[in-house]
């Protein structure tokens, strides 16, 4: 299970406007977002039963995937000093891939070159962070 993002929030689901989970959740629900959007509660089989604590969510934007557009798209709101949350499998469909084309500056690069270079440029920008994480299903 990924470590929790930002601290825990003591609140239960019916703490959240009178919101109560479906009965029964999903055998998989590795993200969960609360109705105020602003916790959300990561994989794990307490997860999955609706029991344990919400992570509280300090971040703006969620990124699912940490591919060429995830990666650009968390640059440019990270440029804009939003607070950027990327998680990323590191399961990519271009893997197969021997050149990415279609960014400036980088015509013809390898994906894992372009992968390396794009997390090395966000480590700039303090309100983006990439986590290593598999998302399965999200709800609100």
């Amino acid at each position: 299970m990924p470590a929790p993002i930002l601290g825990i929030c003591s609140s239960s689901f019916k703490d959240h406007t009178g919101f109560s989970p479906p009965a029964p959740l999903p055998l998989k629900l590795p993200v969960w977002i609360s109705p105020c959007n602003k916790h959300l509660r990561l994989a794990g089989s307490r997860a999955q039963r609706g029991e344990g604590d919400f992570v509280f969510m300090e971040q703006e934007v969620m990124i699912v995937g940490g591919g060429p557009a995830g990666l650009s798209a968390a640059l440019i709101l990270g440029r804009a000093r939003r607070k950027v949350l990327v998680l990323d499998s590191g399961t990519y469909r271009n893997a197969r891939s021997r050149a990415l084309h279609g960014f400036l500056t980088r015509e013809g690069i390898s994906p894992a070159d372009f992968l390396t270079l794009a997390r090395e440029e966000l480590q700039r920008y303090p309100t983006v962070e990439v986590r290593n994480a598999r998302v399965e299903d999200v709800r609100r």
